[in-house]
């Protein structure tokens, strides 16, 4: 395989600027080994995923998570922060069937439950809240969405709830919105926060290492890996889970269409401007129109909006990108 040329970057503040878990010391790059049984790259969900899961299935082995920047300063620890039960606006989705969104409710509800139990048996404490999720309109002509996504959720058998007007508004404080179907099951988590604090429960025999690029991966009996910093180890099975920077290391080629979009936060809100927010509980909605705004009022008092998507071109984003995105997620913000 070829030698990486792209590495992800930290353009842009992240979560993590939130997180109890952003000063989180992970094991120090002198205490790398030499040879592991598993070698997983890429230190988002998806490594934690199969480092938990390899560490359960196989306790005796050796297993090391390889991150090229800070574990939840990437694609992990940047996106709106919903870890949604229900299939994500699959009323328009066009080829779902019946079962693959049973399927997905299914698959999304088991990987919640072990998030969970994972979270309460480990007793870390993570910005996690099951407030549930509002799917909003702010137009008649996208209210078909929601009539499409209650039949679905009728034939699926998941309660829902549908707000409009002044009792909308007063669940979430603004009078943006026209109508909103609320699902009960979605967490909205600092992704950043959850992602460290997982990654600090895995046990003894996982090593994570954080801010050490893999620069190449090699195939063989035992497949070689070599990291940017020099070092080379040896493992029977290498999983590399970082997204599109996959094809960088000529794995697979021409699979994925990487976009970015752009979201931004309010400083904290102080008592005179939470007096608009008065009896209003934390809450996130997604947009009727696929293409539309997330909106999020926090835990810690914040509004955050995230829309706009243009093409990773370089699989990052530029300080030229965000200068952009800053006065329309003003104007989103204005708006609502």
């Amino acid at each position: 395989m070829r030698d990486v040329k792209r590495f992800p970057t930290t353009t842009g503040l992240s979560w993590l600027e939130m997180s109890s878990f952003k000063e989180h010391l992970f094991k120090g790059h002198e205490k790398i080994g030499k040879e592991y049984d598993y070698v997983i790259v890429g230190g988002g969900y998806g490594g934690y995923g199969c480092a938990s899961r390899l560490a359960e299935l196989q306790p005796e082995a050796r297993i090391a998570v390889f991150e090229a920047i800070k574990i939840g300063n990437g694609d992990s620890g940047k996106n709106a922060g919903f870890i949604i039960d229900v299939p994500h606006n699959f009323g328009d989705q066009g080829n779902s069937t019946f079962e693959d969104n049973e399927m997905y409710y299914k698959l999304n509800t088991f990987i919640i439950g072990r998030m969970r139990k994972t979270i309460e048996d480990s007793g870390i404490k993570v910005d996690w809240d099951p407030c549930g999720k509002y799917l909003c309109c702010s137009e008649t002509k996208s209210f078909k969405l929601i009539e499409t996504e209650s039949e679905e959720l009728d034939q699926m058998k998941v309660h829902y709830e549908i707000y409009e007007g002044e009792e909308l508004a007063k669940r979430i404080g603004t009078r943006y919105y026209k109508k909103a179907l609320y699902t009960p099951g979605t967490l909205l988590v600092n992704p950043a926060d959850v992602l460290r604090g997982l990654y600090t429960t895995l046990p003894e025999n996982v090593d994570v290492f954080e801010e050490c690029p893999v620069m190449r991966i090699e195939e063989g009996t035992r497949a070689r890996v070599t990291l940017l910093n020099g070092k080379e180890i040896t493992a029977k099975t290498v999983i590399v889970t970082g997204g599109p920077f996959i094809e960088e290391f000529g794995i697979v080629k021409r699979v994925f269409c990487p976009v970015l979009s752009y979201g931004a936060f309010t400083r904290q809100l102080n008592d005179k401007e939470m007096k608009y927010f008065e009896g209003v509980k934390p809450w996130g909605c997604t947009a009727g129109h696929p293409a539309g705004t997330t909106v999020r009022f926090t835990t810690d008092n914040r509004l955050y909006v995230r829309n706009g998507f243009s093409y990773a071109t370089h699989l990052t984003t530029s300080h030229q990108r965000i200068r952009r995105a800053v006065p329309k997620l003003r104007r989103a913000f204005e708006n609502r």
